[in-house]
C-alpha cells in the first residue's frame, strides 16, 4: 500500500453535494484515511497518485486546487495523537 497526501481547495463555491461527493470518492479509494486539516487527508491505497487524482478530478473545477503526492518517513511536527498514531502505523 502507498500512503498519499491529498491536498485540495474547492475554490468555486462548492455545493454540499460536490463536497460530499469529493470526500466520499476520496474515502472510497482508501484503505483508510485520516484528516490532517480542512483541506488535506492522508490515505492508504493501492492506487498511484495519478489514479487518485483521476478519480477525484471530476469534483473539481478549473480554479480549484488538487494535489496528490506520496508520503514517507521521516516526517516531523505535532498533531492530534490519533493522527500521529495513524501515521506511525503506516509509514
Amino acid at each position: 500500500m502507498a500512503t498519499l497526501l491529498v491536498s485540495y481547495r474547492l475554490v468555486v463555491s462548492p455545493t454540499y453535494a460536490q463536497h460530499t461527493g469529493f470526500l466520499a470518492a476520496l474515502k472510497s479509494g482508501a484503505g483508510g484515511c485520516v484528516r490532517l486539516s480542512e483541506g488535506s487527508y492522508v490515505m492508504d491505497t493501492d492506487q498511484s497518485p495519478t489514479a487518485v487524482y483521476e478519480m477525484l478530478k471530476r469534483y473539481v473545477h478549473q480554479n480549484d486546487l488538487l494535489l496528490v503526492l506520496r508520503v514517507s518517513r521521516p516526517y516531523f511536527g505535532q498533531h492530534a495523537i490519533d493522527v500521529v498514531e495513524w501515521l506511525n502505523a503506516r509509514l
